[in-house]
C-alpha cells in the first residue's frame, strides 16, 4: 500500500511538471503561438518591403516620379522653390518655407 501512494504521488509530480514546468507543455502552448504572431509579423513586413521594393524600382525608372515622391513624402524643395503647406484648423493658417 505504502509504495503504492509512493507511486502515485510520483506520478503526480511527473504529470504536474510535465503539464507546468519550466519545459512544460503550458510554456510550449505559450511559444508556440509567440512564433506564430512572430511569423505572421515576419509575412506582413516582406509584404511591406516587397511593396516598397517595387516603388523604389518604378521611382527609378521615372525622374518626375522621383521628384514628386521625394517632394510630397520626405518635404524636400529645389532651390529657388517656394513651397505652401496649408494647414487647416479652426484658423486658416498659410506658412511659408522657402
Amino acid at each position: 500500500m505504502l509504495i503504492k501512494s509512493g507511486l502515485l504521488i510520483l506520478l503526480f509530480f511527473v504529470q504536474a511538471n510535465f503539464f507546468l514546468g519550466d519545459s512544460g507543455l503550458y510554456n510550449y502552448i505559450i511559444l508556440h503561438e509567440k512564433i506564430l504572431k512572430k511569423k505572421s509579423d515576419i509575412l506582413r513586413l516582406s509584404r511591406r518591403n516587397a511593396k516598397l521594393l517595387l516603388e523604389i524600382k518604378h521611382c527609378s525608372t521615372h525622374s518626375e516620379l522621383e521628384e514628386e515622391y521625394v517632394q510630397s513624402n520626405l518635404d524636400m524643395i529645389k532651390n529657388n522653390e517656394t513651397f505652401y503647406r496649408i494647414i487647416m484648423d479652426d484658423k486658416y493658417h498659410l506658412n511659408k518655407i522657402d
